[in-house]
């Protein structure tokens, strides 16, 4: 492969993400969800605009336990992410699929959600 073919590739796949929304300004889309509260027996999901393609998930009071992809948590199946942590969501699938259940006392986390918008 040449060096001007490699310069064409590398041109074509930043603009596919470009095009795709993966290259851009962070956008705040509304409405947060804030105290949105978590329990140990049924999982939460989130409610996110449909025009969001990520969030930051802040768990504010005790630690939670998350999936990403649409499984249900248990104690032993899951990220656990502590007081004071951010969750990062970075795609619509991951909104959809997100699901928190709480380690052992109920727990508040607040969602704010953002779109990619060309700069």
């Amino acid at each position: 492969m040449t060096t001007r073919q490699m310069q064409r590739d590398l041109l074509e796949a930043i603009q596919a993400l470009f095009n795709n929304g993966a290259i851009g300004d962070r956008e705040p889309v509304g409405p947060a969800q804030f105290g949105l509260s978590v329990t140990s027996s049924t999982p939460v999901v989130l409610n996110a605009p449909e025009s969001a393609t990520e969030a930051d998930i802040y768990v504010r009071t005790a630690s939670v336990v998350f999936t990403r992809e649409g499984t249900t948590p248990t104690a032993t199946k899951g990220v656990q992410a502590d007081v004071g942590d951010i969750i990062v969501l970075r795609s619509r699938a991951e909104l959809v699929g997100f699901r928190g259940i709480a380690v052992s006392t109920t727990l508040t986390l607040d969602a704010e959600y953002f779109r990619r918008v060309r700069s």
